[in-house]
């Protein structure tokens, strides 16, 4: 199996938090709002990670089963996102599709997701702190997720129950620590980092 989905975080000085965003493989699977109507076609075997011939739930983990996935929100597009971010990112798509299919390039076959950062106060910036993610405004995809990734925490139920009357996307789980004042949660890779002491050669 090849690459079917990436996430590209990039830390910048004006976003110290990361800029999120992810990309996904067309075939993965479908819109979850899509899997009542599709079509023959559709139904013939061309997703990856769905069976439109299945009846088992989607998005739900069965031991011993293959999931049945498909992207509860599409593009990352929540409760508070506004409806352009869709457009923009399907726009965006079009047309580096083109582009790709044009040099025959393999990421032709892959299209942007989202993108999130958190809207930062000035002032937090020229202090050198980090954004508090856990209550900052999110701009872009506010309910960004990878279906091949975040497969079973997609679901905007699950993040109603975590943050109630809000879309955090990414920030649900990768955010700054109100308690420690520490950013470690930013990345889960430096909470599982251990120190082996020194390195004799």
């Amino acid at each position: 199996m090849g690459l079917v989905g990436i996430h590209v975080v990039r830390k910048t000085r004006n976003h110290p938090e990361f800029i999120w965003t992810t990309f996904e493989h067309k075939e993965n699977a479908p819109d979850c709002a899509d899997v009542p109507n599709l079509s023959n076609f559709e139904k013939s075997g061309k997703w990856t990670f769905f069976n439109p011939m299945s009846f088992q739930k989607v998005n739900t983990y069965f031991p011993g089963k293959p999931t049945q996935v498909c992207r509860e929100t599409p593009y990352g597009v929540g409760v508070l996102t506004k409806t352009e971010v869709a457009k923009d990112i399907k726009a965006l798509n079009e047309a580096m599709s083109d582009y790709y299919q044009s040099r025959k390039s393999v990421w032709s076959n892959y299209f942007l997701v989202g993108t999130s950062w958190t809207v930062s106060n000035e002032s937090d910036l020229n202090k050198g702190e980090i954004p508090p993610t856990w209550k900052n405004e999110i701009g872009g995809s506010k309910l960004l997720s990878n279906s091949t990734m975040e497969t079973y925490v997609q679901n905007p139920q699950w993040f109603a129950l975590v943050h109630p009357k809000e879309d955090r996307g990414c920030f649900a789980c990768h955010k700054y620590d109100p308690l420690t004042k520490k950013a470690l949660h930013l990345s889960h890779m430096f909470n599982a980092a251990q120190d082996y002491g020194q390195c004799f050669l």
